[in-house]
């Protein structure tokens, strides 16, 4: 009977929770459904935090960090979260990263508990990341995509760009939008765990590889859709493979299937993706004008630079802040010009030399952990380290 009683409360709260969010409703439905099915492991992982907490060196400054997804499966979380309490972990700070698992109780047990100098909110599709929950505390806000465009998001993202202390955000397009809101918006490029310094040496290939590695390939359709005809062209005079290495390519994939020399595969888990790229010679990202791409920042781009890839990636947003035209990787704006300076790199090795060893230059400079990290501490405690 206990059983029965407790799946028809689920049933109801589904029922609820659709009714109220539509699509959204899906993403609290799997939270809901997890903590259903794990209630043991949460609360023995519960039982873990407050053991930490002890530990909590007497003087340290404390920021207690809330993403949105896991690290496995949400990049910006990967980067703009969870790498970046490790890395202030390193240099001193107490630094805790709440489990997207924890309930609404036991996340504010652990907030009673630690009195965190500084709460990191990492976006806003946890069902738990709102303001009302965190009003008492100093609350960074951080944000890399233009979810204030999403219907059931606008009015939790308008609402801490109002009232949070710190809003950081991944581009100029989101600072200049929580501008509108906040004098307290910054923008923080999305920190990289950047290789040492090193010298990349490209060799000469017979034939080469044209690489795209979107997230969701289908979801950039419109993007990639462009490229058809340069693409096409540039077989015709030199010996590439075009690949592209995502998920979500049922349209992509019948756009290019009458091509024999485009590959399409899926490689993951990360570490095995990050082997396979090393084959590609020259990355593109190319991005159509709209108002979510004039938002994002470089996405795959980063790991492309680190790989010593050369780019080439469309003229738009925070790519032409950081690319300089020729000197680091080339700025496209239509098509004649994608293959236009994707020949130039086909053919000359030294040129894709020259771009690989100066974006990753750049790229230390501008997107290490490190250098980024100075700048969320600036913020967060006005020092440096």
């Amino acid at each position: 009977m206990k059983k029965i009683k407790i799946i028809t409360v689920l049933k109801d709260r589904i029922r609820n929770l659709l009714d109220k969010y539509g699509n959204m409703g899906l993403y609290r439905i799997g939270l809901l459904l997890f903590n259903y099915l794990q209630h043991k492991q949460i609360k023995a992982l519960y039982q873990e935090y407050l053991k930490v907490l002890k530990n909590k060196p007497k003087n340290a400054k404390s920021i207690l960090f809330f993403p949105s997804g896991f690290y496995q499966t949400l990049p910006s979380g990967k980067f703009r979260c969870y790498n970046v309490a490790k890395y202030l972990k390193s240099k001193g700070y107490f630094t805790i990263v709440v489990s997207p698992k924890l309930g609404k109780y036991q996340r504010k047990m652990i907030l009673k508990n630690l009195k965190p100098d500084w709460v990191w909110i990492q976006k806003a599709y946890h069902p738990l990341n709102r303001y009302k929950y965190f009003r008492n505390y100093k609350v960074l806000f951080d944000l890399d995509d233009a979810d204030f465009f999403n219907p059931f998001l606008r009015k939790i993202i308008h609402e801490f760009f109002k009232k949070l202390q710190i809003i950081t955000c991944g581009s100029e397009f989101i600072k200049n939008y929580a501008r509108k809101f906040s004098d307290n918006a910054y923008k923080i490029w999305t920190p990289f765990p950047v290789d040492k310094d090193k010298i990349f040496k490209v060799q000469t290939k017979d034939q080469i590889i044209i690489g795209w590695t979107p997230n969701n390939a289908d979801a950039n359709y419109e993007s990639i859709k462009l490229l058809y005809k340069p693409l096409v062209n540039l077989h015709k005079k030199y010996n590439i493979i075009f690949r592209i290495d995502g998920r979500g390519v049922k349209k992509v994939g019948e756009l290019f299937s009458n091509l024999d020399w485009v590959q399409i595969i899926y490689t993951h888990p990360y570490k095995l993706f990050l082997k396979k790229l090393k084959e590609i010679d020259i990355g593109i990202h190319p991005l159509n004008k709209t108002t979510r791409n004039l938002a994002k920042s470089f996405g795959k781009t980063l790991n492309y630079m680190n790989a010593g890839i050369p780019c080439v990636v469309s003229n738009i947003g925070e790519n032409s802040i950081f690319f300089k035209d020729g000197i680091n990787g080339f700025l496209a704006s239509t098509p004649e010009e994608w293959e236009l300076k994707l020949g130039k790199l086909v053919k000359d090795q030294k040129l894709r030399e020259k771009f690989a060893n100066l974006a990753f230059k750049d790229m230390r400079k501008e997107l290490s952990l490190s250098n980024i990290c100075k700048k969320y501490v600036l913020l967060l405690f006005g020092e440096d380290i």
